[in-house]
């Protein structure tokens, strides 16, 4: 299987490859993200399902915070521009 490993845990493989050896790539996936290039063009990134399962969690946190935060605002529970949101940092911490 031809493959580029990129950084500790990004692979970059054509789809060809992918094609001849889905199998394998899936059982790399646990440790891994792929990025499937298609003549040398980037096309499609997989990720194992925990890692998409991470990702809906945090999207669906900023998700809750950003709208409750608008919700408040209404309400006159906070002033406009005082965030609760939380950081980047605060993110990596929490869900890393």
């Amino acid at each position: 299987m031809l493959k580029i490993k990129i950084n500790e845990d990004v692979i970059i493989a054509g789809t060809s490859e992918f094609r001849n050896s889905i199998n394998k790539f899936i059982s790399i996936l646990k440790d891994n993200k792929i990025i499937l290039t298609n003549r040398n063009r980037p096309q499609a990134v997989l990720i194992s399902f925990e890692e998409y399962e991470k990702i809906g969690e945090i999207i669906e946190e900023l998700e809750d915070r950003y709208f409750g935060e608008i919700a408040l605002e209404r309400l006159g529970k906070i002033k406009s521009g005082e965030s609760k949101i939380l950081s980047h940092e605060e993110i990596l911490k929490r869900y890393l």
